[in-house]
């Protein structure tokens, strides 16, 4: 059989669009390791599957829809561009079906809370809208849903890299500093060229916003089309958000669709933050326990760090994602008083705070839990902020930082 569309990685985004696309009466081929293939034909022998050794193009295949974590430069995804095979991810087949406005955020840090607040204040004021991608649910599932209201989207680069096609009404990009180079042959620049391809989707007469900062760092790459805001020229009442770029976007999305700053302000109110984002786990003992789960590039380390007091104890390590991990000593002197490693890139990351910290190494994050409360002491803030991707322990941040509240709050019983 001859498939027109190829799905290309079958975790959470593409088996939501492989649905999505079979309900829309498209032929779909899903592509995968074998070991997953052969779970997915046993339970859904009404769908077609193959394993990714046993793949080759067919003539008719048009569309190559590939997970996030796979990198252009796969094989696949390499023999489709050189077949003329359109390239796309599952967030623009899916945006490509919504009717609704579409409001989209991405950047370094923070995108997770800035969606849900953006979220949590359009409904406080009576417009119906959904929180999707990266925060939770895939794009996919609004349109298999039939959902309506607004699209609220958390994009990364990886999603934003091939889009092509103008869906998004108004976009923001709240920063940009190191991660995922690695994927991005450790140049920045082309970490941020993913990230300002977002401006090539911006509907006609939408609004597409810049944090000024950025400008300082890429000049020579920023889209003609960007508007910059200032941060500093904001003020708001009611936030508990840590941080106001997070809020000053959050706003500008808002104000798109018409919610003024004093509708705003009063959402603001009712807004609780999403987890794993320096979220207090418990005191025990005068000292405090913070899961930062979410902190997986050594940037938002530094953030989680401005935000607490002195005499924190770090919880740190993980997978190393192309990033330089020389700017913590100077972010983190007066502050931290302790760092416990544990990962794969452990020796990395030590190497950059050797002679500034009292390092200790261990095997894992049970061993580093174990270390905090050997050393911590009344005052104390004990901040597990790894600054790595968590895939040589765990399936991703989320089960991370669920491990590491069990851990603590076992001890707090």
């Amino acid at each position: 059989m001859k498939y027109n569309i190829v799905i290309l990685g079958l975790g959470k985004s593409g088996w939501a669009v492989m649905r999505l696309l079979k309900s829309q009466k498209y032929s779909v081929l899903g592509v995968d390791k074998e070991v997953v293939i052969e779970r997915y034909s046993r339970d859904y022998p009404e769908m077609d599957f193959i394993p990714e050794d046993n793949f080759t193009f067919h003539e008719g295949c048009r569309v190559l829809v590939k997970s996030p974590g796979i990198a252009l430069s796969h094989a696949i995804v390499v023999e489709a561009y050189l077949r003329g095979i359109e390239v796309v991810s599952e967030a623009e087949i899916a945006l490509r079906l919504v009717k609704a406005p579409v409001l989209a955020i991405t950047g370094t840090n923070g995108k997770t809370t800035t969606t849900a607040l953006v979220t949590h204040v359009l409904n406080y004021n009576g417009i119906e809208a959904h929180a999707l991608g990266n925060i939770g649910e895939p794009l996919s599932e609004y349109i298999i849903k039939e959902s309506t209201g607004v699209v609220v989207a958390e994009l990364s680069s990886y999603q934003i890299e091939t889009m092509s096609h103008r869906t998004i009404d108004c976009a923001v990009v709240l920063n940009i500093d190191e991660d995922h180079l690695d994927r991005y042959d450790n140049y920045l620049e082309h970490y941020a060229m993913a990230k300002f391809n977002i401006s090539n989707n911006i509907k006609e007469g939408g609004k597409f916003y810049l944090n000024r900062n950025i400008a300082e760092k890429f000049f020579g790459i920023i889209p003609r089309s960007a508007e910059f805001f200032d941060c500093r020229k904001f003020s708001f009442k009611g936030s508990g958000v840590t941080f106001h770029e997070n809020l000053v976007a959050a706003y500008l999305l808002c104000k798109y669709l018409g919610v003024d700053q004093s509708q705003f302000e009063e959402a603001l109110k009712s807004f609780c933050g999403p987890p794993h984002r320096i979220e207090f786990v418990g005191e025990f003992g005068g000292v405090s326990f913070y899961n930062d789960s979410k902190g997986t590039n050594p940037s938002s380390v530094v953030c989680a760090v401005e935000r607490l007091e002195k005499d924190i104890i770090l919880l740190a390590g993980g997978v190393d994602k192309g990033a330089s991990f020389e700017g913590w000593p100077p972010a983190f002197l007066g502050k931290v008083k302790n760092v416990i490693l544990f990962g794969r890139d452990a020796v990395k990351i030590n190497s950059a705070l050797k002679g500034y910290f009292d390092v200790i190494m261990v095997e894992d994050l049970e061993s580093a839990t174990d270390k905090a409360f050997e050393l911590a002491a009344d005052g104390d803030k004990v901040l597990f902020s790894p600054g790595c991707a968590s895939f040589d322990m765990f399936r991703d941040y989320i089960h991370r930082g669920n491990v590491f509240k069990s851990y603590i709050k076992s001890r707090l019983l």
